[in-house]
């Protein structure tokens, strides 16, 4: 992919899936501890940035 901003410009037809169960769970609404609240947030975060930047090199996240 060198030179290619993304998947499609090097037309790359491989995809790659993450699948990720249970992401319920990172409802920080349901938090008991201020802790958790903070930590579910980050989680999030982290996979809203891991969803955005795996997509140009054709990782698509579902749960």
């Amino acid at each position: 992919m060198i030179g290619k901003k993304n998947v499609q410009e090097a037309n790359i037809k491989e995809r790659y899936f993450i699948i990720i169960d249970e992401v319920g769970e990172l409802n920080p609404i349901e938090a008991v501890t201020r802790e958790e609240r903070q930590l579910k947030e980050e989680c999030q975060t982290y996979m809203s940035q891991i969803a955005r930047l795996g997509a140009g090199l054709g990782f698509r996240q579902g749960g």
